[in-house]
């Protein structure tokens, strides 16, 4: 039995652990998980120095590290998943623009402005969400600093969030 073989047996129950952790935690298959950890210890062999951590601490962290990373990009989507979503989210945004126009009587003047600036930059606002990545907050954010340039206070751009919001809530709930 070689010195590897040797330490993959003292540290098995350890890398089968942070393997189902994950697993657990995920909702992903321990199968790939526990191939992850593995490919950890391997390398964590090659990189280890007794001075600076104990060899658990180092694959511990190594396994975790690996994980993130693998999960990180099986959870990337594809470049078609990516031209589906966006043309869900135009489509979405179209529907969503007609109802902001029936609704701007009920508005008061900032929430018309609010709507107006929203309506007049749909594509300046996705073209910067899509960066940002499309997020309630990233579009949110857009907007805000839309207002901000018009010389809006935090306070103004709150108040006409909140009554676009609340208008808004009465039609889709």
């Amino acid at each position: 039995m070689t010195n590897e073989e040797k330490l993959y047996d003292r540290y098995e129950k350890l890398i089968y652990k942070q393997a189902w952790k994950w697993a657990q935690k995920t909702g992903r298959e321990f199968k790939d998980l526990l191939s992850v950890c593995n490919e950890a210890f391997m390398e964590c062999t090659c990189k280890f120095q007794p001075e600076r951590a104990k060899f658990s601490t180092l694959l511990v962290r190594s396994c975790s590290n690996r994980i993130i990373d693998y999960l990180r990009k099986f959870d990337m989507p594809t470049e078609e998943e990516q031209k589906e979503e966006s043309i869900l989210t135009a489509s979405n945004c179209t529907s969503r623009s007609i109802k902001l126009i029936e609704l701007k009587d009920e508005l008061s003047a900032e929430g018309r402005e609010l709507v107006e600036v929203v309506l007049e930059s749909t594509a300046e606002i996705f073209e910067s969400v899509s960066l940002q990545g499309a997020s309630r907050q990233a579009i949110r954010r857009v907007v805000k600093n839309m207002m901000w340039e018009k010389g809006w206070t935090d306070y103004k751009i709150s108040l006409a969030f909140s009554e676009v919001e609340q208008t808004l809530s009465k039609v889709y709930n």
